[in-house]
């Protein structure tokens, strides 16, 4: 998944002009503990930040999947993003 800096304030930003507003572009895993959540309310305005949008579909959520996959302790996780690169991530039960 890919993840966008947004570089400056915008607002109805036309089409043509967004690439004037992106800081970068970075490799992002944007896991997210589900039932932790799901006690607090919803997801949408935890872990979240206003100038930082991530890129993905919803194809790549786990619970999406069939059947669904659940991350557990001791997997691993390899993101590669073209003309970005690489990000390891080892998964670790708390």
């Amino acid at each position: 998944m890919k993840l966008l800096r947004i570089g400056k304030k915008a607002k109805r930003v036309l089409e043509k002009d967004a690439q004037d507003y992106i800081f970068g572009y970075y490799i992002c895993n944007d896991v997210s503990e589900r039932e932790c959540q799901k006690e607090k309310g919803g997801q949408w305005v935890k872990g979240k930040f206003g100038d930082i949008v991530t890129i993905g579909t919803i194809l790549e959520v786990g619970l999406g999947m069939n059947p669904p996959f659940i991350l557990k302790d001791g997997d691993k996780m390899n993101l590669t993003v073209d003309n970005l690169g690489s990000k390891n991530t080892n998964v670790v039960a708390e």
